[in-house]
Parts: structure tokens; sequence; C-alpha cells
């Protein structure tokens, strides 16, 4: 299926859940928000940026609806859920190749997505333990967004294969986030701060991940309703 027909597939679904008894009406090429708020223009629906206030513009829409069909197993996770490289290089269904496509072999070592960023390296060249940590821009659901690389955001963390929300503080955890988005190091500590007004029921954040304070991970179930946002100070290459 390509891009167009997953965007279009995604938009039936929308109208689905669309409260039809709303005195709020579309005009042609345009659709409506789920809580009815507005109309968007539909080449805005599935675009990575958040233009509902509910977000229901891009919760709705899976990684593989906007991702370009040339970076689907590429060798490279462009998708948080990792969707793009599953079930590729003759690996198969919820596994990954180490290998990228450039490599003699095109299959290589294949390991599940539920041992990338576990903590224990499985691929020789070390990509089951690479881009664990990431900042995104808003904090709607992190499995349907597209990996792009930004100096802050909304922090979150890979364990296992799954996406969890950062329960602040964790110091270790936003350095590599920042070290992964610019590339290089910081000259000073990145900033951490908290949004207490993120209600995980009103974002379906889940669960949340933390290191305690002798290096393990925890999963937890709340984390007072805060989810942690880095700013990445000054930059220096390495």
């Amino acid at each position: 299926m390509t891009s167009l027909g997953r965007i279009q597939k995604s938009l039936l679904n929308h109208n689905l859940h669309t409260t039809h008894n709303s005195e709020l009406e579309c005009k042609e090429d345009y659709v409506k928000c789920v809580n009815d708020s507005r109309c968007i223009p539909k080449f805005l629906w599935c675009n990575g940026k958040v233009d509902c206030a509910d977000g229901s513009d891009e919760e709705m829409c899976s990684c593989l609806d906007q991702i370009d069909n040339n970076k689907i197993c590429d060798g490279r996770f462009d998708c948080f859920d990792g969707d793009d490289e599953l079930n590729c290089f003759g690996c198969g269904n919820n596994s990954f190749s180490c290998l990228d496509w450039t490599r003699r072999d095109p299959k290589g070592m294949c390991v599940s997505l539920s041992r990338r960023c576990d903590g224990v390296t499985q691929c020789p060249n070390k990509k089951d333990e690479l881009d664990c940590s990431i900042l995104t821009p808003s904090p709607i659901n992190h499995d349907t967004v597209i990996n792009y690389k930004y100096k802050d955001g909304y922090f979150f963390k890979n364990w296992k294969g799954n996406w969890y929300p950062v329960c602040p503080e964790t110091q270790t955890w936003a350095s590599d986030a920042c070290l992964e988005g610019t590339g290089s190091l910081a000259s000073e500590p990145p900033t951490i701060t908290v949004n207490m007004n993120m209600k995980k029921e009103k974002r379906n954040l889940g669960q949340y991940i933390a290191m305690m304070p002798w290096g393990q991970v925890k999963l937890l179930n709340d984390c007072f309703a805060e989810i942690a946002f880095v700013l990445c100070t000054n930059q220096k290459k390495i």
C-alpha cells in the first residue's frame, strides 16, 4: 500500500470515530478534528505535525502512514515502533536485521524487537542499542511518530522494543538523547524540566520509565502526571 493509500485509510477510520451530530461542517477537502473544534485541510492529516487541538490528526496515524516508501526496509529505524524495519532482509515478523542493505549479506543476523535497547548488545555493529533515547516535539502517542532528530522536546526512552515517557529526572539518559539528536557532546548538562499538565489519561502515555539510584531500569504506573522535557545546551562536535 502506498503512503497516500495508508493516509486515506486513516481518514476513513477517523470518519467512523468522529461525532456526526455536530453543527460544524467542513468544506470539501477539509476534515474535522475528533473534538469538532475545527476543520483542517486533508493534506495536513498525518503530516507529522499536530494541527488539531486534541492531536487527533496525528494520533490516528501510524508512522507508516507518514513515512516515505524508500525508508521502509532501508536498514535504519525511522519509526519509533520499528515497523519500517520489521520483516525485512529475510528476518521474520517482529525481528530486524543487524546489517543494513549496503552490506554484502542481505540478511545477516536477525534480532527480536523485544531485545532492542535492553542494555545487552546483540548486533556486532551495536545497531540494537542505538537511538534508544529521543526527544519529540509533542507528547502524543510516540509509537506513531517518525524518528526525526530534535535538540529539545518531550523525553522518551526505548526499553526492550517499546517506548516510554521518562519519569524525571534522569540526567544520563538526557545526555544520550541530546547526543543522538544533535550528533555532538554537550558542553554543559542538558536542562530537564517537567510538564505537570500532561495528564496520563488525556494523552494515554501508559507506563513511565525511570532509572533507579542503583542504575536499575524500572517501569512505573504513575509519575504524578509529569513528563520530562529536555533542552539540550550548547553542543561541541566530537
